[in-house]
């Protein structure tokens, strides 16, 4: 028995080789750049597919993939040289492109990759199918570039590019006798992340030798000093991208120092607008937080740097060394808020899902000025609402911007109801509130802050919008924040 089983392992262990070796001889290989026209010949109801194989260089850091020009859709499976499957994709997305990035999930390796071209026929409508489907694979890889070696105390301008995966690499000669060196970016509409190698340059940005992965657009790394990390003379590269965008160009400045301290022009902190009214004081006073688990919204209260926002905001342990959230502010309606301040959380609430926060320092742990005034709302109570009345929101929404990050929004909605829970009242709206909307200002008709728009409230998804509102927030907040209130 034994035996016959043997024979039979082996007769199997053959069969699936020689079937490996027929299916790579039936494998057409394909040049990245260089566009091949190709076709499908169906036969009745049958799937039929064509496989293509292409080989991902070390220093690639981006893979697309097009299938265009055919009568109908395709289906694009991706598999590693083992066999395993990378990824599936409908050729009739997405202007039938598909992208492989280092940094995505799935992430794309180095080595073979072989890509099937299939189309599954329905069966109600096999008479009146072509018989051949034409198309044409196009794959082109974006490979990593030495864009500027970089001198110490020098500042330099780069852009990402969807067309070379988002990705710019710039290179510093660091001496023996340097004990830090630190990188900062500033600038970027999008949120940036920093990869350093030593000496070797990698296309899997995975296997960087240091890194700073956060939610911020103004980013920071440090190598040698305290940092924790070690730093060797000789040459450092690092690589500068943004891993969510992905469509749009986007600029940056890059601060490259032998010193643990971020440049002059970084920390210092520019006028804050404040004093004025209406909505535009609203908007003024619309702030973004930041943690490592993402961002959401607050709203100014008095002048003296006090911040509502909801719990489920600050839920996240704060960014870098500080472990303090970061503050963001639009200085430019046009473009997304400048991440300027660190805040510490004064009190939380999380059965009525609120949290006081104050503005500590500057972003890089630097004091404030002694004549810093913040803008603030007008708090009113919310029980002179009244169904139907119009309602004014403000905060950052995680999406709806050209890049990965938003600017200042402002939306409309109606007072849609009302609801008495244990710790308080609950308004409900009409008005979308979405991912990162939490924690900003809901104004009524006067401008005055009425409540907070909360994505979360263990209510359930009704399609409506919840909002704490002002007279659940602790009086003693009040006091603290010098906020006037009804």
């Amino acid at each position: 028995m034994r035996k016959l089983f043997r024979v039979l392992f082996v007769s199997t262990l053959l069969s699936a080789t020689l079937v490996f070796f027929l299916s790579a001889d039936d494998q057409i290989p394909i040049e990245t750049g260089s566009p091949l026209s190709s076709d499908l010949v169906l036969s009745g109801d049958t799937r039929v597919s064509r496989e293509f194989r292409l080989t991902v260089p070390p220093d690639a850091v981006e893979l697309t993939i097009s299938v265009t020009e055919s009568p109908v859709p395709l289906q694009v499976l991706v598999r590693t040289g083992g066999g395993s499957i990378l990824s599936v994709h409908d050729s009739g997305q997405s202007a039938g492109s598909h992208r492989l990035h280092r940094l995505g999930t799935p992430a794309l390796p180095t080595g073979p990759l072989l890509i099937e071209v299939s189309h599954q026929p329905d069966s109600s409508s096999v008479r009146t199918s072509p018989t051949r489907i034409p198309f044409v694979i196009d794959t082109r890889i974006a490979r990593l570039e030495l864009a500027s070696v970089v001198r110490p105390g020098q500042s330099v301008s780069g852009t990402l590019e969807p067309g070379r995966g988002m990705v710019s690499v710039h290179a510093i000669d660091v001496p023996a006798t340097a004990e830090v060196l630190r990188f900062d970016v500033a600038g970027a509409a999008g949120t940036i992340d920093l990869f350093a190698f030593y000496e070797d340059l990698r296309g899997d940005l995975r296997t960087a030798d240091h890194r700073a992965v956060s939610p911020l657009g103004q980013e920071s790394l440090v190598i040698g000093g305290s940092s924790g990390r070690v730093l060797i003379p000789g040459r450092w590269y690092v690589v500068v991208t943004d891993q969510t965008a992905r469509r749009f160009v986007d600029s940056f400045e890059l601060f490259v120092r032998f010193d643990a301290d971020p440049p002059a022009e970084l920390r210092a902190i520019p006028d804050i607008p404040s004093g004025r009214t209406g909505l535009q004081g609203v908007l003024d006073a619309t702030a973004q937080v930041i943690t490592s688990q993402g961002s959401g919204s607050a709203v100014f209260i008095g002048e003296n740097g006090y911040l509502l926002t909801n719990d489920h905001v600050v839920s996240g342990p704060g960014i870098g060394g500080t472990g303090l959230p970061v503050i963001a502010m639009t200085l430019d309606r046009g473009v997304p808020p400048r991440e300027l301040f660190r805040a510490i959380i004064v009190d939380r609430d999380p059965l009525r899902d609120l949290a006081l926060l104050r503005v500590e320092s500057g972003l890089y742990g630097q004091p404030l000025p002694d004549d810093i005034r913040f803008p603030s709302v007008p708090l009113t109570s919310a029980r002179n609402l009244v169904y139907g009345e119009t309602l004014t929101f403000t905060g950052y929404p995680r999406f709806g911007g050209r890049g990965s990050r938003a600017t200042v929004t402002v939306s409309r909605g109606i007072v849609a109801g009302f609801e008495v829970v244990p710790e308080g009242m609950v308004l409900k709206t009409d008005a979308t509130i979405g991912p990162g909307n939490s924690g900003g200002a809901a104004v009524n008709a006067a401008y005055e802050l009425i409540g907070l728009p909360a994505e979360v409230m263990g209510l359930g998804s009704s399609g409506i919008g919840y909002i704490v509102s002002t007279d659940m927030i602790p009086p003693r907040w009040l006091l603290l924040a010098g906020a006037a209130g009804e």
